[in-house]
């Protein structure tokens, strides 16, 4: 089954914050400034939270993931926005 995550992340060092967003980047889909949304299978976030664990200084800095649930959902009423609608992504192809 695939979920839908948010992926946000706050990092304390330039440095690390240019790998961090350099391995969110590659897996996931932007949808503003630290703020990204990813089709996961579990074994997949798994291997994506073990790559940015290697990234992050667990003392300074914190990556969450929130689960929305099946990625099947085409309505998420969870998530409210102002100003333009939050649309969510389909899954395309994925590269390992």
């Amino acid at each position: 089954m695939i979920t839908r995550y948010l992926v946000s992340y706050d990092i304390a060092d330039p440095g690390r914050l240019r790998k961090v967003h350099g391995v969110v980047k590659a897996r996931a889909q932007h949808i503003q400034d630290s703020l990204y949304e990813a089709l996961l299978t579990e074994t997949e976030r798994v291997r994506f939270e073990a790559r940015l664990e290697r990234e992050i200084n667990k003392k300074e800095d914190q990556v969450m993931f929130i689960n929305l649930g099946s990625a099947e959902r085409k309505e998420l009423p969870e998530i409210t926005t102002l100003g333009l609608g939050y649309q969510p992504h389909t899954r395309g192809s994925i590269v390992l």
